[in-house]
């Protein structure tokens, strides 16, 4: 059985919650000691940790969809970038379902482009190697005539392909 990229995020997400669940409450306990001690300054700052440690659990939330899902497109910054996700109902944008393969009559690639990054380094390669990675803007044409452009499709052409054969096969 094939593993879906969720599956992944999630088992990443029930360690790393936790901890920043944890790092939270010794956050709020050194910002209570600090304003005893008079300390403004650093009880502020404890409280500014507090907050952007929320905002982090609820971004990790955020992205995961509730149904297991492969990644389709992921934005160029990161964590606070948008998600695509796809599996056999749709494609997904973070957590939230943006359309059904039943909605869909086409999709094409409309560019693509190469991007290449150093890797990092790792206890097996120390080297600091060049990785090229392939991504495209791909549109998906809905029944209705009105279109979905997603960014940052990684692969796409074997992506294009590989939906067209599996989930909207029956439209053409």
């Amino acid at each position: 059985m094939k593993y879906m990229d969720t599956d992944i995020v999630k088992k990443r997400a029930r360690i790393i919650i936790p901890v920043l669940v944890f790092m939270v409450f010794l956050s709020f306990i050194s910002a209570i000691t600090l304003i005893a001690l008079g300390n403004t300054v650093s009880s502020i700052i404890s409280i500014l940790i507090i907050v952007f440690l929320i905002y982090e659990i609820k971004r990790i939330k955020s992205i995961i969809p509730p149904e297991p899902a492969d990644i389709l497109a992921v934005g160029k910054y990161g964590i606070l970038s948008t998600i695509y996700w796809y599996n056999k109902s749709g494609v997904w944008k973070n957590n939230k379902m943006i359309f059904t393969w039943s909605d869909v009559s086409d999709i094409f690639i409309i560019r693509t482009w190469t991007e290449t990054n150093r890797s990092t380094r790792t206890v097996l390669s120390t080297t600091g190697e060049f990785l090229t990675y392939t991504f495209g803007l791909v549109r998906f044409v809905m029944k209705n005539g009105e279109y979905i452009d997603i960014d940052r499709v990684v692969d796409p052409e074997t992506m294009v392909s590989f939906i067209k054969k599996m989930y909207i096969k029956s439209n053409f």
